[in-house]
Order: C-alpha cells, then structure tokens, then sequence
C-alpha cells in the first residue's frame, strides 16, 4: 500500500516588499506627524479664535505681503497637523462654554425668585453698574417678567398659539379692498 505524504499545513504570505532599491528591499517605515513649529501653532490660535486666515498668517509671523498671505494661508489651514490643532481648540472651548439647558432653568428660576434688594453688583442677575458720578449707583437686573417668559417657553408651558387663517372669496376681497386703501394716498401723491 502507498503512503501518500500528508499535506504541510499553509504559512501566511508573507507581506509583500516594496521595489528594489538598488538591488536591495527596502521596508518603508511609517512617515512620523512632524510637530508644530511656534509660527503654525499661533497661526491654528488665531483661526480657532475666528481671524480671518490671511490676517493669521501675517500676525503669526509669516509674510505680510497680502499676496503670499493668501496665497500660503490657505494651504497652511490644510496641513493636517495645523488643521487638527485648529479643530482642537475649537472643541476644548466650545466644551469650556458649553450650558445645559437644567443650568439655564436654574438660572431663570433664580432670577425670577431673588428679592430685588438682594441683587448686589456681585450677584449673577445683575446685568450693568450704572454710576451716577455723585457716589451712588444703580444695579439694573435681569427683567422678572422675561426670565418667567423664556422659562415657560423652555420649559414647553406656554399653550400653543393659535391662527385662523380665512380662505376664499371673501379673504380675496378684503384683501383687494384693503391694496386699494392702502394704495389711495400714494395715488395722490403720485398726481402731484
């Protein structure tokens, strides 16, 4: 009987080289993100911060020829490292300023039920320091009334209004009698 020899079990392929260089295989190594230098730092700052991309370029310290500016600017906002770093900091300070909607009820609630006479220049309803320039001032708050208005707003407490809205012929009529009185005194101003 025949012994038929049992198959080698299947190795990975290996990964294939890059071409030949000089003879020999090279292995590319992965390119590294070059850091920032200080000019594309403060240019990414200054658009984060909403300048305008060739103004940032000048203010960073790169040409101030309005030409070059908006020429190299754009390309600059491109990079991908200057773009990240941009995106980053837009992130972090939108985060930073970032108010809940339970934080702003608070706050409408706090308004609405601080006594007047304890709403100093410190206190966080007050919205303006009016000096009379003979020593005394005047502390102008937020309003009690619109606090209450906007709360009930967000907090969906306010009843839905309501419009009727008229069609037909006689809608149409109104509407022509009313372009007609409307249109009178312009017609006399036109005769003139």
């Amino acid at each position: 009987m025949k012994t038929i020899p049992k198959a080698k079990p299947s190795k990975p392929s290996p990964k294939p080289m890059p071409a030949k260089k000089g003879g020999k295989k090279v292995a590319k190594k992965p390119a590294k993100p070059r850091a920032l230098n200080v000019r594309q730092i403060r240019f990414a700052e200054l658009v984060a911060g909403g300048m305008v991309a060739t103004q940032a370029y000048a203010e960073a310290g790169y040409s101030k020829d309005p030409r070059i500016a908006e020429a190299h600017a754009w390309r600059l906002v491109e990079n991908g490292g200057v773009k990240a770093l941009i995106t980053q900091i837009i992130e972090k300070r939108s985060r930073k300023f970032e108010l809940k909607r339970e934080e702003l009820a608070r706050h409408l609630l706090g308004a609405i039920m601080t006594p007047i006479d304890e709403i100093d220049g410190s206190s966080p309803f007050a919205q303006e320091n009016i000096f009379d320039g003979k020593g005394g001032r005047r502390i102008k708050s937020m309003g009690k009334v619109e606090s209450a208005r906007l709360l009930c707003e967000m907090m969906g407490w306010k009843e839905p209004e309501q419009h009727v809205i008229e069609s037909g012929p006689k809608t149409l009529e109104a509407v022509r009698e009313r372009a007609r009185l409307m249109a009178a005194p312009l017609g006399r101003v036109i005769d003139r």
